[in-house]
């Protein structure tokens, strides 16, 4: 087996019952979403062919220690495992999201979780909606080799003075977080910044050395009202590159 997928959205039924692993050696792909799993069996590290694994939507409070054997895992994606408490080690990973992981944050900071699973060099992360994710502006800059970065739907005032530091960043999303009031000293490599529905959102300052080719500010209703500002944005030579979106 290659790619094993179980049907989802078990939401009202009784918990789908993980009991052994063992039987696929060779399986590269694990899709078990929506399935109400309280306990993952601890033979997933035999699965040492992995590199896909997603468990959104389950009810698991932790991952098995064996977890760290999946040598070969790119993707893992935790979202909306609302129950999860401990991040497990993972040190090869790609891609990780942790959208709505709202018990996380209230476990253990972000730094703490970084330092000990090993994931400094992950090159895309997503912290959508995960609420309790606390002190970001002091822990992303620990994530060397980010690529993609979502903060969709976070509830921070102030812009995280670390993501400058992310020399490598070419995405960013910031969609829906309903508090930020200002976006300022961005990477010199991003080139796709989202920022739809950030309804506090006021001042935007970028870098006359952009690189940027994508801006999305639909539903920013407080920026739209600054005329200079967006005046300042399209004079620049943004309109050359970007796509600017403002609704009305």
């Amino acid at each position: 087996f290659f790619f094993l997928l179980l049907p989802s959205g078990l939401k009202d039924s009784a918990p789908f019952g993980c009991i052994s692993f063992s039987g696929f050696p060779c399986l590269a792909e694990l899709n078990l979403i929506n399935l109400n799993i309280r306990e993952i069996p601890q033979d997933i590290g035999l699965l040492q062919s992995l590199e896909k694994l997603d468990l959104c939507g389950n009810d698991f409070k932790i991952l098995p220690i064996s977890t760290k054997n999946l040598s070969k895992l790119k993707y893992l994606n935790l979202s909306n495992c609302i129950k999860l408490e401990v991040l497990p080690e993972l040190t090869d990973l790609q891609t990780l999201n942790l959208s709505g992981c709202t018990n996380l944050g209230l476990r253990l900071e972000l730094s703490h979780a970084i330092q000990d699973i090993g994931i400094h060099h992950l090159p895309e992360l997503e912290l959508d909606n995960s609420k309790n994710v606390q002190s970001l502006s002091d822990q992303l800059s620990r994530f060397t080799n980010l690529l993609h970065l979502d903060l969709s739907r976070l509830e921070f005032e102030a812009f995280p003075a670390s993501i400058r530091e992310l020399e490598s960043l070419g995405t960013l999303c910031l969609n829906n977080c309903k508090k930020l009031k200002s976006v300022e000293e961005l990477p010199l490599s991003l080139k796709h910044l989202y920022a739809h529905g950030c309804d506090s959102l006021e001042s935007v300052a970028i870098s006359p050395n952009h690189s940027i080719k994508h801006l999305d500010f639909s539903h920013c209703f407080s920026l739209q009202q600054d005329e200079h500002l967006i005046a300042s944005l399209l004079n620049d030579g943004y309109s050359q590159e970007v796509s600017f979106l403002l609704s009305i």
